[in-house]
């Protein structure tokens, strides 16, 4: 049956007819959506990348390396060992500062106080490895002239040439432990001579009755392993 119209009035619309109408207002009706800011972005980056940076500095600062420690006093030049020293820990950003296990073999470069770490610009390499057997040290006050091969410096393997009239030349191996200027034309060099050859020729080394070669070719001893630690 017809639906009857009453004036002024008009008969209801289907209702699947009004669905379409009423969602198109509520579009227009709900809040548009908010867009993220790309400077909230780098912002968030920025303190993210700040957390983990503390983070690593953190663990870094708290980080415990096995060190040597000195039990007393250690001259300059003294040949260490194990019973010289006491096993701790240190906090470091850096492990490769301090000297590790072996030391057998090796001279203080510098006099240690008891209490002190030992670092590894405090000892020399392994003399006893490369010049073999028991191991003194000589100072000696050498002319520029004498000194064949360029400058020395610490860790540098020499030969050193008796030169005296009348008698045979002799080479003697060493290890320059440290050198610096005497005076405005010498070198005072700090050497490591097995025992026996500086016994043998005492005399020369006293005198300085000799010369000096450093082979230009060879890096000082050491220098590999301080380069890769």
């Amino acid at each position: 049956m017809p639906a009857t119209r009453v004036a002024g009035i008009d008969p209801p619309r289907d209702a699947g007819a009004l669905l379409p109408a009423l969602g198109a207002i509520d579009g227009r009706l709900s809040p548009p959506r908010q867009q993220r800011s790309p400077l909230s972005g780098l912002i968030l980056l920025i303190a993210f990348v700040a957390i983990l940076a503390a983070g690593v500095w953190a663990i870094q600062i708290h980080r415990q390396v096995p060190v040597l420690v000195a039990k007393y006093d250690l001259p300059a030049y003294y040949q260490v060992k194990i019973d010289d020293f006491d096993l701790e820990t240190r906090a470091s950003f850096d492990a490769s500062e301090y000297a590790t296990l072996p030391i057998e073999g090796r001279l203080t470069i510098e006099a240690v106080r008891a209490g002190e770490p030992l670092l590894t610009s405090d000892i020399s390499p392994d003399l006893r490895g490369v010049l073999g057997g028991r191991i003194s040290t000589v100072g000696l006050t050498v002319p520029y002239g004498k000194v064949f091969g360029g400058t020395l410096s610490t860790g540098d393997p020499v030969r050193l040439v008796t030169v005296q009239r009348g008698r045979r030349n002799h080479e003697i191996s060493g290890v320059v432990l440290s050198v610096s200027t005497a005076g405005a034309n010498s070198w005072a060099v700090m050497l490591a001579l097995r025992s026996k050859e500086a016994r043998a020729h005492v005399r020369s080394l006293a005198g300085s009755s000799m010369v000096i070669l450093r082979d230009a070719t060879t890096k000082p001893l050491g220098t590999e392993q301080r380069s890769s630690s």
